[in-house]
């Protein structure tokens, strides 16, 4: 099997890094409620940081693709597992997949999570969901953020994502994937998570994206020390 992105990328990076010693970080990681711009705000952040100072990566999908490699099972079935409840959803999903390995749910978070903590102690890393802020909370040199928004704009984002008609729906989708990603933290954690394991917590609603993009990149610039 082809070595993968992650593990080439973490393992030069560790090598370069190794003579001088240095410290694991800086990571920042962003968990958002669903209907909240992640992705283009872990995208801007990545991108600003990567500008200002060295080259920054944005670790989202890939380490769902990682965990695929290890298991041999598809992307797909291996996002799902990542996100899924408790045992018996994933045995209702794999059955769909008989031709598939069959890893347990817990083998894919542990993969992921083993994933994203490599990735953080190599450093310059945006860390976007899966759980980020519970695998690399005890780095000195990590922000992990928080976006949320008033439930009305994240039913209005929502409907306009995923075409859907009523709020009704959307209200039940946010429902859904919230938990999911709830659950996933908490699994990770083995605990339920305080909210005050996020350092900084911005609402959508009332900040545009761009105010959300420019108050981490200066808080982890501040943070950091990142010099031009």
């Amino acid at each position: 099997m082809p070595k993968s992105f992650i593990l080439s990328y973490v393992e030069d990076k560790m090598m370069k890094d190794h003579a001088g010693q240095k410290d694991p970080g800086p990571v920042i990681t962003i968990a958002r409620d669903y209907g909240c711009p992640g992705v283009p705000v872990a995208e801007a952040v990545t991108k600003a940081l990567t500008n200002y100072y060295v080259e920054w990566k944005l670790i989202d999908k890939e380490i769902i693709n990682h965990a695929a490699q290890e298991l041999r099972v598809s992307p797909e079935v291996a996002e799902r597992i990542g996100h899924s409840g408790p045992r018996g959803f994933f045995h209702d999903f794999i059955s769909a997949f008989s031709q598939q390995q069959d890893p347990s749910d817990a083998a894919v978070k542990r993969t992921m999570a083993n994933a994203i903590r490599a990735f953080s102690l190599a450093g310059n890393v945006v860390i976007l969901g899966r759980g980020g802020v519970v695998v690399t909370r005890d780095i000195k040199q990590s922000l992990h953020v928080k976006l949320y928004g008033p439930i009305d704009y994240r039913i209005s984002r929502v409907k306009e994502m995923d075409n859907l008609k009523s709020d009704k729906d959307a209200l039940q989708k946010i429902g859904v994937v919230d938990r999911e990603r709830v659950y996933l933290r908490d699994y990770l954690a083995g605990e339920e998570l305080r909210p005050d394991v996020f350092d900084i917590q911005l609402n959508c609603g009332t900040l545009t994206e761009q105010e959300v993009i420019e108050t981490i990149v200066s808080i982890a610039r501040d943070k950091f020390k990142l010099e031009r």
